[in-house]
C-alpha cells in the first residue's frame, strides 16, 4: 500500500493540502491534478489519515504546508534511513563488525545510586524507539525494516574478584558485534570488582551502534542520563522528560518519501555533474594493506596552541564545516 507520507509528499508537490476540520478531512488539490485516485486513496484509508493528521495537529491548509516530518504512531516498523541502510548493508556483508560501535566507559563513584541509573537507561531506551528497534530484512522489500519493541533495556551486571582482568573483560565486551535482528542497538552493562583490600570499584559500559547513534546523539543521551538519574534520586521513582514530538523512524519514513522521482533524479544529476570527471585520490600508505580489512586502528594525539585552535575554529565556522 502507498505510504501515506508519500501521499501527502505528492500533495505538496503538487500545491495540494489536506487536513482536519471537525474531525472532517478538508482537500485542496488544483483542478488539473484532481482525479479519482486521490479520492478513492483517501476513501480506503481514512482512519489513518485523520489519526496521522491529528497528532500532528494539522487543523488548516497552512499548518500542513508548514508540517515537513509527520509522526505516525499507527505502526510499529517501518525503513531504514539511507544512512542506516548503508551501515546494515555493511553488518550483514561483514557478518558482524565492531568497526561502528560507539562505546562510553564510566567509572562511578561509590555513593552512585545504581538503582537510579538503571531507571535512567531504561527511561531513555523507552524514549527514544531507536534504541529498542531491531532490523528485518523481509521478502519482497528491498531494503531493511527497523521493528519496534515494548520490551525494556537488558541490563547485566557481573562481579569481579581482585585478580579478575577486568579491563579484558571490558574491551571484550566493546568489541563484541551486535545483532542487530534479534537485539537492541544499546548495551549496558555494570562492573563491580571487589580488592583485596575491601575496597569496591564500579564501571558502567554503555555501548551503542552507530545505525542508531551518532556523536550528536551521545551528547543527547548523557545529558539525559543525569536528567532522569537526578529526577529519581531527588524521590520522583517516575520522573519522565516530555515525549518526542519526532522520533527518528518519523524521518526515515519523510525521507524515503522526499527522495523519489522528480526530486531523486535532480539530485542524482547533480552530483553526477559535479563528480564527472573526477578521478579516485591514492594515498600512498607505509604498510602492505591486509588482504582482509579489519578496522583496527590507533589514535595519533598532538597538541595546538590556543591561538592556532582558536584559528581552525574560525575558519571552521566561516566555511561551514566540522572541527
Amino acid at each position: 500500500m502507498k505510504y501515506i507520507n508519500q501521499f501527502f509528499n505528492d500533495l505538496r508537490l503538487n500545491a495540494g493540502a489536506i487536513w482536519l476540520d471537525n474531525e472532517t478531512i478538508k482537500l485542496s488539490v488544483p483542478k488539473k491534478f484532481q482525479n479519482q485516485d486521490i479520492r478513492d486513496f483517501i476513501t480506503n484509508n481514512k482512519i489513518q489519515i485523520i489519526s496521522i493528521l491529528r497528532i500532528n495537529y494539522i487543523f488548516s491548509a497552512d499548518k500542513f504546508f508548514k508540517t515537513i516530518i509527520f509522526k505516525n504512531n499507527d505502526e510499529n516498523f517501518y525503513p531504514l534511513s539511507s544512512a542506516q541502510e548503508r551501515l546494515w548493508f555493511i553488518e550483514q556483508y561483514e557478518e558482524g563488525t565492531n568497526a561502528y560501535h560507539i562505546p562510553s566507559v564510566f567509572e562511578l563513584d561509590v555513593d552512585t545510586d545504581i538503582e537510579a541509573t538503571k531507571y535512567a537507561l531504561q527511561a531513555i531506551v523507552s524514549r527514544h524507539e531507536v534504541l529498542r528497534s531491531t532490523i528485518e530484512q523481509r521478502e519482497g522489500v528491498d531494503h531493511g525494516i527497523q521493528v519496534v519493541h515494548d520490551a525494556g533495556l537488558f541490563i547485566e551486571a557481573i562481579e569481579l574478584g581482585a585478580h579478575d582482568d577486568y579491563e579484558f573483560l571490558i574491551k571484550e565486551d566493546i568489541n563484541r558485534p551486535f545483532d542487530l535482528s534479534s537485539e537492541y542497538p544499546i548495551r549496558a552493562k555494570f562492573y563491580i570488582l571487589e580488592s583485596n583490600e575491601g575496597i569496591q570499584r564500579r564501571f558502567l559500559l554503555i555501548n551503542m551502534h552507530h545505525i542508531a547513534s551518532d556523536g550528536w546523539s551521545t551528547d543527547i543521551f548523557q545529558r539525559e542520563l543525569l536528567v532522569y538519574y537526578q529526577g529519581y534520586s531527588n524521590g520522583n521513582k517516575t520522573f519522565l522528560l516530555p515525549a518526542l514530538d519526532i522520533q527518528y523512524r518519523d524521518y526515515a519514513v519523510w525521507q524515503r518519501n522526499y527522495l523519489v522521482g522528480e526530486v531523486l533524479d535532480k539530485q542524482l544529476s547533480y552530483w553526477k555533474s559535479k563528480l564527472s570527471g573526477y578521478q579516485p585520490l591514492e594515498f600512498p600508505t607505509d604498510h602492505v594493506r591486509p588482504k582482509q580489512i579489519d578496522y583496527r586502528g590507533t589514535n595519533q594525539g598532538f597538541s595546538l596552541s590556543k591561538e592556532i585552535s582558536q584559528q581552525l575554529r574560525l575558519l571552521a565556522q566561516r566555511l561551514g564545516v566540522t572541527l
